[in-house]
């Protein structure tokens, strides 16, 4: 008694790749009582977990990124495209698909040319859904209107000042230039924190506003602390 246990295990998606970058991407679905898996396979895997079966794939046409339910059922996909799919496991199908094109200047200092990709989709009140990509744009969907394909609302994320009031790209790029390392959002409170690689945790509010900032001050025989990897409001 106390004393955790396995009670059963499969493999979910056979054709995940172990040099995957994503891995797999998990999320349950209470009302239908179905396990959700995805990845950078292109696709997702719908499993009846009483019965240990696969009951069917979605194809997305690109692979996924972040991966979330929504109150209604449905489930919402944030690809490497940038594109948002709603899915309906009903029938099994992509149902909406949201697509902007990012300018340069919400791309910031990514002078690769390269689009990054989206990092993270949430679903709040409403039908609105918040997604950021890894440059830190954040942009809001309003799922009410899929028809439309466009955002509600597109947010920068909060570029820092230094004492003399110069930002990240009058100081020759800065954290910003590798873009953010994790994001969330709080579900009932207007508020999202971005994370970055050195660390430091800044939250800000829906209008872009930033509230708050923490960071980790190295001491002399302090630990070091490694990228911010995940952040969960709770």
């Amino acid at each position: 008694p106390g004393k955790e246990r396995i009670v059963t295990s499969w493999r979910g998606i056979a054709e995940l790749s172990e040099r995957s970058k994503i891995g797999s991407l998990l999320e349950y679905s209470d009302i239908y009582r179905k396990l959700l898996i995805s990845g950078d396979i292109g696709y997702l895997k719908i499993w009846d977990c009483e019965k240990e079966i696969a009951t069917g794939n979605v194809i997305l046409d690109a692979h996924a990124m972040a991966l979330t339910k929504n109150e209604d059922g449905t489930v919402i996909i944030g690809c490497k495209d940038n594109s948002v799919k709603l899915v309906d496991l009903r029938t099994k199908k992509v149902v909406g698909t949201m697509k902007e094109e990012y300018n340069r200047s919400e791309e910031g200092n990514n002078n690769s040319g390269a689009l990054k990709p989206l990092m993270s989709v949430t679903s709040l009140w409403g039908g609105l859904v918040v997604s950021a990509n890894q440059s830190g744009v954040v942009k809001f969907w309003d799922l009410r209107n899929w028809e439309s394909g466009k955002s509600v609302v597109t947010l920068r994320d909060v570029r820092e000042e230094n004492e003399e009031g110069k930002g990240a790209e009058e100081r020759g790029g800065g954290e910003n230039e590798e873009g953010i390392s994790a994001f969330g959002v709080h579900r009932f409170a207007e508020v999202m924190a971005f994370g970055y690689r050195r660390g430091r945790v800044s939250l800000v509010d829906f209008t872009g506003k930033k509230l708050s900032q923490v960071e980790f001050h190295e001491g002399f025989l302090g630990e070091r602390l490694g990228p911010t990897s995940c952040l969960v409001f709770h």
